[in-house]
């Protein structure tokens, strides 16, 4: 397996100069000659992996034309084979003239490899000219979440520094920063969120809490990690939490939120729920984790009873009585569900998510649509007008009243903006059957398929796409 290839394989176009090179080329030995030929034959047709063979032979025998070594590493950069690459820019660089193009070249041989630290020390040195450096802090920032160096993030874009930097890139900036380098945070988050075409709500939510003074407090890196928790950035909120705990071992919310970090990323999180529960009893978000744990554990009744005691404590908790929605629901107590989801939008009106679960438990069970379902998600695409979800569960309820038209084009834009939800594909193609644009319907069915293939709405949209095609 060659680990690099995900990760920057696609950066370096073979440059046109290459096949110029080579097609310049005018060795007088009549061996030199057949393999230059045979390489300038294989890089026209795309056969990167014949091209760099034929290369590695003239130089082989004509060790004169070192030149060939800058196009040989591009063509291994592509065929994924860093090492290779390297080791012709080695060569190179031993017998020409310092050079730009392989000084990029080396850097992005580097970020295949994954070693961004190399590549970073490597370009701060001397920053060459590269045309593709928003495509080379790309790379860097995915090596580092993969290898989950968050801390090292900010290093990267402060290294390439560059304008056209991708608003992905410099939203996991913005997010490693409120943990780790919290003193740029507040401007990385106004960065990030002006790159931003949509709003964003984790960025709006990080950006509302504000660093102490003196630095940060457990209290700052718990309300850190319980952002990324509710978004669901499960290793970053273990980042933020870890580090509150560390400063107060005793915060029992910190710690339910870490147990329920850890048991996404795949670790038990059950003793750290529960040793939260022990330490703090009287704590409502302590409450209302331990019945998010039961829920995902498939165990509805204990789920409801967490979420009940957790309303008890407080009952201006909305998630506690969201929870309670969610577990009811989960049992088949529907009509009981629909009340604790409309509690919990009546505690938090200005939470667009809260109605979304309202609306699209309506839509499910089609529950009363018009008068529930239709106006719960009227209310989410108020409180978030850019939200793919909310303009998503508005369109459903539209194609469920009747208005497909309507619905259309409000799932057309919830999937313009990105939404990557098997239902909102499946509802779109459900109104385009309502259109009678049966080609229309059957594309957008075939991508919730493919979103969802072995659950609940992956399993419609195929039947769906069964009974069209007959």
């Amino acid at each position: 397996m060659r680990p690099a290839a995900s990760v920057s394989v696609w950066l370096v176009p073979v440059c046109a100069g290459v096949l110029v090179l080579l097609l310049g080329v005018q060795p007088e030995a009549g061996r030199v000659s057949s393999h230059v030929r045979l390489a300038q034959a294989s890089l026209r047709r795309g056969l990167l992996g014949d091209a760099i063979n034929d290369l590695e032979e003239v130089i082989a025998f004509d060790p004169s034309l070192s030149a060939l070594h800058t196009p040989a590493a591009e063509m291994a950069l592509r065929l994924g084979q860093p090492q290779r690459a390297l080791a012709h820019l080695d060569a190179a660089d031993a017998l020409l003239p310092p050079d730009s193009l392989r000084e990029c070249l080396r850097v992005e041989a580097l970020l295949q490899q994954e070693d961004v630290a190399s590549a970073l020390t490597f370009w701060t040195a001397s920053p060459p000219s590269c045309p593709n450096k928003p495509a080379l802090l790309h790379a860097s920032v995915e090596a580092l979440w993969k290898t989950r160096a968050f801390a090292d993030v900010a290093g990267a874009v402060q290294a390439f520094n560059t304008s056209d930097a991708e608003p992905a890139d410099l939203r996991r900036a913005a997010m490693s920063d409120a943990v780790f380098h919290t003193e740029s945070s507040a401007s990385a988050i106004r960065r990030a969120l002006a790159s931003l075409d949509t709003p964003d709500a984790l960025l709006a939510e990080l950006g509302e809490i504000e660093v102490p003074s003196d630095g940060p407090t457990a209290a700052y890196y718990a309300a850190v990690g319980a952002v990324f928790v509710q978004h669901g950035e499960w290793p970053l909120a273990q980042e933020a939490l870890e580090l509150a705990l560390t400063q107060e071992p005793k915060l029992a919310v910190a710690r339910a939120y870490l147990g329920m970090a850890l048991q996404r990323s795949g670790e038990p999180g059950w003793p750290q729920i529960w040793g939260a529960l022990l330490s703090d009893p009287s704590s409502s978000a302590v409450w209302t984790i331990v019945g998010s744990y039961w829920l995902e554990s498939g165990n509805a009744t204990q789920a409801l009873r967490a979420y009940r005691q957790a309303e008890r404590l407080d009952a201006a908790n909305a998630a506690a009585a969201a929870g309670q929605g969610a577990a009811l629901a989960s049992a088949g107590r529907y009509s009981e569900a629909i009340e604790a989801y409309a509690r919990a939008t009546r505690i938090a009106p200005d939470n667009a998510q809260l109605w979304t679960l309202l609306s699209r438990l309506s839509l499910r069970l089609n529950f009363d649509v018009p008068s529930v379902g239709l106006p719960a998600a009227r209310n989410a695409v108020s409180q978030a007008p850019a939200s793919p979800s909310s303009l998503a569960t508005l369109g459903y309820a539209y194609v469920a009243v009747g208005e497909p038209r309507l619905g259309r084009r409000l799932l057309l834009r919830s999937v313009d903006l990105g939404a990557s939800d098997p239902e909102a594909y499946y509802q779109l193609g459900l109104a385009w059957i309502a259109a009678g644009d049966n080609e229309s319907s059957v594309a957008a069915l075939r991508v919730a398929a493919s979103l969802d293939p072995t659950g609940p709405i992956g399993q419609l949209a195929q039947r769906t796409l069964d009974a069209i095609q007959r």
